[in-house]
């Protein structure tokens, strides 16, 4: 339950606790900022996009092995994870944090790689971080943003078209990373969860 209390000191303490049961506090001057930061956080609760303030902090090294941890994959998809995050991305991005880590420091990333290693292996390492990153939005406990399926090269990849537009959607979002048919499963995921 949240709630507003009077500290001794004149200051205004908002509590509430996270879906987890765990309490967070932060107080204010006025009481009107106090209740102002509860109603944010109770219609995040409500509406489902409440993010624990100190979710992202974990680094990238970190969520990276959990995910891993409970990755479902071939032999072969668990050796190319592995080798990517082993090899490439926990080096290069593993002491950040998932909120520190920008788009733009993908892309540096995969130009260098790009250089480096023959367009396949940049393909299957980019997917990589697609799906890790994609699972952290989906865990609503992080905040950071999904990386774009398509490949860092623009080339296009199976079928001649990139993977979002494969998917359906030209907004960067992650369809075709979740699920090999994409749109299909999207729309479906759409119609059972209404």
């Amino acid at each position: 339950m949240a709630n507003v209390q009077k500290r001794p000191n004149d200051k205004w303490c908002a509590r509430y606790r996270d879906l987890d049961g765990k309490e967070h506090a932060r107080h204010f001057d006025r009481k009107l900022d106090a209740q102002r930061r509860l109603d944010e956080v109770t219609a995040g609760v409500i509406t489902g996009q409440y993010v624990d303030p100190r979710a992202g902090s974990i680094t990238f090294a970190k969520y990276a092995e959990r995910w891993q941890g409970s990755l479902i994959a071939s032999e072969a998809g668990e050796r190319i994870t592995d080798n990517a995050l082993r090899l490439h991305l926990v080096p290069a991005l593993g002491v950040r944090s998932l909120v520190a880590i920008r788009r733009n420091d993908i892309q540096m990333l995969f130009k260098h790689l790009s250089d480096q290693l023959a367009p396949g292996s940049v393909r299957n390492v980019y997917d990589v971080p697609v799906r890790l990153m994609t699972a952290a939005v989906d865990d609503k406990g992080h905040r950071c943003q999904s990386v774009p399926p398509d490949h860092p090269s623009g080339h296009a990849g199976r079928g001649g078209q990139p993977a979002h537009r494969r998917a359906g959607r030209g907004d960067g979002a992650c369809d075709a990373a979740l699920h090999p048919r994409g749109r299909r499963r999207a729309r479906w995921f759409r119609l059972a969860h209404r």
